[in-house]
C-alpha cells in the first residue's frame, strides 16, 4: 500500500462539467440566484420582483420663482 505521491489519485475530480452560465434575458448578466436561473432574469429585469423598488412620480407644486 506504499505508493509514491507521484501515484496518487487527485481529491477531486477535476475533469467534472461546470453547470453552464444562465445568464438573464434582458441585460444578459451571469445569474447566480435560483429564482432568478429558473425564470431567466435577474433582479433588476423581473417586473415581478421590483415591487419594493419601482420609481413612481408625485404630482408636486412647482417652486416659486421658478
Amino acid at each position: 500500500m506504499s505508493r509514491s505521491r507521484a501515484h496518487q489519485e487527485p481529491l477531486a475530480d477535476v475533469t467534472a462539467p461546470r453547470p453552464p452560465t444562465i445568464r438573464c434575458r434582458t441585460c444578459k448578466r451571469p445569474l447566480t440566484d435560483a429564482i432568478s436561473r429558473s425564470r431567466r432574469l435577474g433582479p433588476e429585469c423581473d417586473p415581478d420582483r421590483q415591487g419594493a423598488h419601482q420609481r413612481h412620480d408625485i404630482d408636486q407644486d412647482p417652486l416659486p420663482g421658478t
